[in-house]
């Protein structure tokens, strides 16, 4: 997605970047605002998606459609918050470094996909 609409939006397609962004400056507010606009839009729209999907079967249960094995009957609600701060740190450290103008133009991308 960073190079479909990367050169467009910057591919602001998750709100923690969104707010390194901001935080580092590389944004303005109006546009952070827009962008978690965008986001919110766009998770109702695939949320809504998945549960027409998933809803379709019959023995249908909500709870452990896709899910990362983090939550349920596996890891508790705490692991889950762990893992999930983590990883996102990792992902907006990863953009926020490959972004910046000492990294090589259109590698970004690459880098934060292989994360």
């Amino acid at each position: 997605m960073a190079y479909v609409i990367g050169p467009i939006s910057g591919c602001h397609i998750n709100p923690a970047v969104t707010l390194g962004m901001l935080l580092t400056r590389k944004v303005s507010g109006t546009q952070a605002v827009f962008a978690w606009l965008g986001q919110l839009i766009g998770g109702i729209g695939g949320a809504a998606i998945v549960y027409g999907i998933a809803s379709g079967r019959d023995d249908w249960e909500r709870g452990q459609f896709a899910a990362n094995l983090w939550s349920g009957p596996y890891f508790g609600v705490g692991a889950a918050i762990v893992a999930e701060v983590v990883l996102t740190a990792l992902l907006v450290m990863v953009v926020l470094f490959t972004t910046g103008r000492k990294f090589a133009p259109g590698m970004g991308g690459l880098v934060a996909a292989s994360r």
